[in-house]
């Protein structure tokens, strides 16, 4: 697990352990490469540049004396430089962590040496290459990774197939987006909705009409498995469980959401528990609306990579999705959810902000997520009523506050 504030002083001792960081003379990577040799590791510069290379390695090493550092000479755009590399990378005992840190962004249109669009070549075609030539060495190293850094613009990313090496058009832009795009997360990608695209098609949420609580055993530690739509009753439900299993100390949720009111409740019986009480929304899953209260509740949060903490805008007045799935589930939802959004809408939303609040999340998601998610879906434009927070949202809105 990695804390959500997690800084350069939380890096533990990495003594006997290799690092290969791409495009480390300057920027993150030079950060990277020195507070690696300042742990103790054995850490390989990949650069195009062996002047650049020298001056880096002179800077680590008037701070840190005793640094293990050797120049790798790479250039990404140009496949033999990258065999090449290789074969000085495979004379090293080992290697534990590739770290492709080196690119380009937005030069004008030039070519790599093996004739690719420079930016779709190093960004995306050479870091791909070195990485799949090196996986047999990293097979054999401790606890073995590979870290590819990217950047945010791949969320305006769009691959144009018909014109992959930009022979027909060129945009600076657009094409380091795209770069970025195909080593990042996708837009939309397969079983992800077209209208919500942050979103999962078919949310794994659970179909219980009202949330079932289960004891198990995960790997000796007693969970509470929390499956289903957040109904008045959950309460004084989950309070019974949990004090019939105070040896309980996690609380794994999936839910299409529910009774807010409920949700805010069950919430704080899970903050206000004797144990501290970790929530989870596991893998897969998906904590959509009332279900994010419950969530809140926890001391200690988590949002495991590849779950779904998805919110929406308070109101949800005209939202036709949200009306039929309440008819789908009885009289009584529906009863329920015209009560609640027309007579209590403005109401509910105070309390959902302070709970939220309250819950130390922050004022940000209200702002920067909520407040700008549709309240019902539009006809042109942005057609989205949902949103599902990447990892790095989930830790930055203090959403979660541990790492997956």
């Amino acid at each position: 697990m990695k804390i959500s504030n997690f800084t350069d002083k939380d890096v533990p001792d990495q003594s006997g352990r290799v690092f290969f960081v791409t495009g480390a003379n300057s920027g993150l990577g030079y950060q990277a490469a020195k507070l690696l040799a300042s742990r103790g590791a054995r850490v390989l510069l990949g650069c195009r540049s062996a002047e650049k290379a020298e001056a880096a390695m002179a800077d680590i090493r008037a701070v840190y004396p005793e640094a293990d550092l050797r120049f790798i000479p790479l250039d990404l755009g140009d496949i033999q430089s990258i065999h090449a590399a290789v074969k000085l990378v495979e004379e090293e005992p080992r290697l534990d962590v590739l770290l492709n840190n080196a690119g380009i962004m937005m030069p004008p249109r030039e070519e790599t040496a093996d004739g690719f669009e420079s930016q779709f070549g190093v960004n995306h075609l050479g870091t791909f290459a070195l990485t799949g030539l090196l996986l047999d060495k990293l097979a054999e190293g401790q606890a073995p990774r590979v870290v590819i850094t990217s950047s945010m613009a791949h969320r305006s990313g769009k691959i144009d197939f018909d014109d992959i090496n930009a022979e027909d058009s060129y945009s600076q832009t657009a094409i380091v987006i795209a770069s970025l795009f195909t080593l990042g997360a996708t837009d939309v990608s397969p079983g992800m909705d077209p209208d919500n695209p942050t979103c999962p098609e078919t949310p794994n949420w659970s179909t219980n009409k009202t949330m079932e609580l289960t004891p198990k055993m995960m790997e000796g530690t007693k969970v509470l498995l929390a499956e289903g739509a957040v109904d008045a009753g959950l309460p004084d439900r989950l309070r019974m469980m949990l004090a019939d299993n105070p040896d309980i100390s996690e609380v794994w949720l999936r839910s299409s959401g529910g009774n807010a009111r409920a949700g805010n409740e069950a919430g704080r019986v899970i903050r206000e528990a004797d144990a501290l009480i970790i929530t989870r929304i596991p893998q897969g899953w998906t904590c959509f609306s009332a279900c994010n209260f419950v969530f809140m509740g926890g001391r200690a949060r988590i949002v495991e990579p590849g779950a779904h903490f998805m919110v929406h805008m308070f109101t949800m007045t005209n939202d036709r999705n949200a009306i039929n799935y309440s008819i789908e589930m009885g009289t009584d939802s529906t009863v329920g959810l015209i009560g609640e959004v027309e007579q209590a809408s403005a109401l509910l939303a105070t309390e959902d902000n302070d709970f939220l609040i309250r819950m130390a999340v922050s004022l940000k998601l209200l702002s920067e997520v909520m407040y700008k998610t549709n309240a019902v879906k539009a006809e042109v434009g942005d057609k989205s009523t949902r949103r599902c927070l990447t990892n790095d949202e989930a830790l930055r809105y203090n959403v979660a506050n541990v790492g997956g």
